[in-house]
């Protein structure tokens, strides 16, 4: 892990249960780690209602005294993962760096307390995050569903904040309702972006390329025009024509019988991604 530059906050050299890296230790994240003997123990203290699980990156939100953090356990996917990342960022990293720096263009992300990973080429694709908690937040999606009257004021807030994260050059690309956090304020809505160890930063972004990373968001028809007056401004319609288009093309895709719609869709994500962020058309 890279240590932090430029914060205001005391990260400094830590070392847990073999796994070494930087910790903010006047946050909650020193005492939650000296309170497990492993990342194992951490996720049996899953306070989320299970969201925990047993995919390979292990989510757990932690109670410290009345207060949460989320603890991130990144595990190796097999024997010969390391050789996917060698020479590369793992996942890692890539989401320790990428949070600093959206917090710089002040983009908000949960900032990250502690970053911890084992020594080694093989060993380094285990590693810990812990993250502080977003607090009071829904998935954009499900904010959605109970907004109600004001799910245009949710729709306009959104594509504002969005649109700033594009503008700064990044590009999530895993952008779907759950990955983008919402909470109201006496300010209006506020927005925070996880599970960012996709996410790349440009020094900017073709309006293919932003439309690209808005696919997977949960629009509907009816939530184009409002979402993309405040996203695109003037470019508005043709930003919504472009956008319902590709919508048009995922239904189709859809409606295939199974499992061709399961590979059609696979492979146009595929495709999409190599030739809308091609080498040549890279910014």
């Amino acid at each position: 892990m890279q240590q932090p530059v430029n914060v205001p906050y005391p990260y400094r050299r830590y070392s847990w249960c073999g796994y070494h890296g930087w910790c903010d230790e006047s946050s909650p994240a020193d005492a939650v780690l000296r309170s497990a003997i492993d990342p194992a123990a951490l996720m049996a203290r899953d306070f989320s209602g299970g969201r925990g699980g047993k995919k390979r990156n292990r989510l757990a939100r932690i109670d410290v005294g009345g207060a949460f953090v989320w603890v991130k356990w990144f595990r190796p996917r097999g024997a010969w993962s390391w050789l996917r990342y060698a020479g590369r960022p793992t996942k890692a990293e890539k989401a320790w760096r990428l949070a600093f720096a959206l917090l710089d263009a002040g983009i908000d992300t949960p900032r990250p307390l502690a970053g911890l990973q084992r020594r080694g080429h093989r060993e380094r694709l285990d590693a810990v995050l812990v993250f502080e908690e977003f607090p009071d937040a829904s998935h954009f999606a499900a904010a959605l569903d109970d907004a109600g009257a004001a799910r245009d004021d949710l729709l306009a807030a959104a594509a504002r904040f969005l649109a700033r994260f594009h503008d700064a050059g990044f590009r999530h690309r895993d952008l779907q309702g759950a990955n983008l956090l919402v909470s109201n304020t006496h300010a209006g809505h506020a927005f925070s972006l996880v599970d960012i160890n996709r996410a790349r930063a440009h020094r900017r972004l073709t309006t293919a390329q932003r439309l690209r990373d808005l696919e997977r968001l949960p629009l509907g028809p009816d939530d184009l025009e409002p979402f993309f007056a405040a996203y695109a401004g003037g470019n508005a319609r043709h930003a919504t024509a472009s956008f319902r288009r590709r919508m048009r093309q995922r239904a189709r895709l859809q409606r295939l019988p199974w499992p061709l719609n399961r590979i059609a869709r696979r492979l146009w994500y595929y495709w999409r991604e190599m030739t809308t962020f091609s080498p040549g058309r890279r910014p």
